[in-house]
């Protein structure tokens, strides 16, 4: 009864997924592709860094279909009251205990956002414990955006079950890296197809 778990990642040929500010850097295509997937996906899970960076809406304004439960994971409750994400009320935030203010979460449950409440685990939402809450919830497919450290504590915890890499044809140099933490030894891809998207190139692959 745990989701299925999917990633989409969107990276440079180097590796990374910033360059000078740039809110996008993929193709039409790619961003099309990636709205698909939220559309096919019963919730999507980011960090709150990247609603801090991007101020993402994290909807599928570019195809047809629902919006997802956006998953919040924000363990002191930073998010801005006015991010672009609380503009309706299908949002999950997920805090962790000892570290958020309870005005800020009572504020957020009065206006209609649900907060859940967790124990950390190494300093970080333990995933597992998570999965096993969004099940309970009727979450059957999620999928996770980012940010690097989210992507990195996906892969160390082995929770995902397939892997979108959405690669563009650039190098971006000294720009914030795809994984934000070291990755475990074990963790190993297989690649299961490989297509253009535009101007990128789209891998889709499976943990192994």
């Amino acid at each position: 009864r745990l989701p299925f778990v999917t990633i989409k990642l969107g990276q440079s040929l180097d590796g990374k997924i910033a360059k000078n500010g740039r809110k996008y850097f993929s193709g039409k295509e790619s961003l099309e592709f990636a709205h698909h997937l939220r559309a096919n996906s019963d919730a999507i899970l980011v960090g709150i860094g990247t609603i801090l960076k991007d101020d993402p809406s994290l909807t599928t304004r570019l195809v047809k279909g629902k919006d997802p439960l956006r998953v919040i994971l924000d363990e002191a409750l930073q998010i801005p009251l006015n991010a672009k994400v609380l503009a309706d009320g299908n949002v999950l935030m997920v805090c962790a205990e000892g570290k958020y203010a309870e005005k800020k979460k009572n504020g957020l449950e009065k206006r209609g956002f649900r907060v859940l409440v967790m124990s950390p685990k190494k300093g970080l939402i333990d995933f597992n414990s998570l999965l096993l809450e969004l099940g309970k919830r009727g979450i059957c497919t999620l999928m996770i955006e980012g940010g690097s450290r989210i992507i990195a504590n996906a892969f160390n915890e082995r929770i995902l079950d397939k892997a979108y890499f959405i690669i563009v044809p650039e190098i971006f140099g000294d720009c914030t890296p795809l994984i934000g933490s070291p990755l475990r030894k074990d963790v190993k891809l297989k690649p299961i197809s490989l297509r253009p998207l535009g101007k990128d190139l789209l891998v889709e692959a499976f943990p192994i």
